[in-house]
């Protein structure tokens, strides 16, 4: 059907309205999308500058590789560890590269190679890097690749240098100190060895004395009293007599030592007593070599049934005391 001129103005009009109103529409999205894209980088330049703050608060310093133009950029801090400015550290990794200690060099690369190529999750290691001044400073590096092509190649990495010098200094201190306190240790081990083997020989001769002791006076004093038994003697000088040759007999007697040994909390008495218990001797006859009243003796005997444990108990003193030699 063929349409008029009119018809055709009609058209045209509706067609000019239409696109009157998709303009409008699209200049109002255009706006929209705009101030979208606009609110989205300004957050984006804020979360870039908190992110900045914190990390130069943070005394850490922060870089940025681009692996599309092999561009590195370095924050102010990162160029202050090592007492350069910016501009002297350049827009590469060349420059903080050549400042890597040389034996460290090979683990650092390896170390970035890695996770460049994805074999491990991040990058991390601890180097030494020289200063502007000549010094070396440690460093602890960290980093991460935050964009890959469809290949896996990377795109970007972002990281951080952190100075720990401090921290290593301190910890060579405290493995110099471990290390003295081996030694120590060590010297401390080999004088309680010594000290033992003078404990054990001071021990032996202890004992080389007791014996010679005992010897001395079996072999030398007691044959002597045995004669001095056999000639003509007073009561008294008898008396005397027997009571030398008891206490003679309880420096030497082996149920003397070892009741004193066993029973530390004896008295001088009680073993004197205890010993003529042991010959058979009853109390009258105890308390005549002794010169103590036999209600002393019986008071003696008591103690030494109480130290040994046996009051109210059906044993006898004599033949317990017999059963200690």
């Amino acid at each position: 059907m063929k349409l008029t001129y009119e018809q055709l103005e009609k058209k045209v009009n509706k067609l000019e309205e239409k696109l009157k109103r998709v303009n409008s529409e699209l200049h109002l999205l255009n706006r929209k999308l705009d101030q979208r894209v606009k609110k989205k980088t300004h957050e984006l330049q804020e979360s870039e500058k908190q992110l900045r703050l914190a990390i130069e608060g943070a005394k850490e310093g922060f870089w940025v590789i681009d692996f599309i133009d092999g561009g590195m950029n370095f924050t102010t801090r990162s160029a202050e560890i090592l007492g350069y400015s910016l501009n002297e550290l350049g827009s590469t990794s060349e420059r903080w590269d050549k400042l890597t200690h040389p034996s460290d060099w090979p683990m650092v690369e390896k170390a970035l190679m890695d996770h460049f190529e994805g074999k491990t999750p991040y990058y991390e290691a601890e180097y030494r890097a020289k200063t502007k001044s000549g010094e070396w400073k440690w460093i602890l590096g960290h980093g991460m690749v935050t964009k890959r092509d469809e290949d896996g190649s990377p795109l970007q990495a972002i990281g951080t240098h952190v100075d720990i010098t401090k921290l290593k200094q301190t910890e060579n201190k405290l493995r110099k100190r471990e290390k003295e306190l081996e030694n120590k240790t060590s010297h401390l081990e080999e004088v309680n060895i010594a000290l033992r083997v003078l404990l054990r020989k001071r021990e032996e001769d202890k004992t080389e004395i007791e014996e010679k002791i005992m010897l001395n006076v079996k072999d030398l004093v007691m044959p002597y009293l045995n004669k001095l038994e056999n000639t003509r003697l007073g009561e008294k000088q008898k008396t005397y007599l027997s009571i030398l040759k008891s206490n003679l007999n309880d420096v030497i007697s082996p149920f003397s030592r070892s009741l004193a040994a066993s029973h530390l909390n004896f008295t001088p008495k009680e073993i004197q007593v205890a010993n003529l218990l042991k010959e058979d001797k009853i109390s009258k006859e105890i308390a005549e070599l002794l010169y103590i009243s036999e209600s002393a003796v019986e008071f003696h005997r008591h103690n030494i049934r109480k130290k040994l444990g046996l009051v109210n108990k059906k044993i006898n003193l004599k033949s317990y005391l017999q059963s200690l030699r």
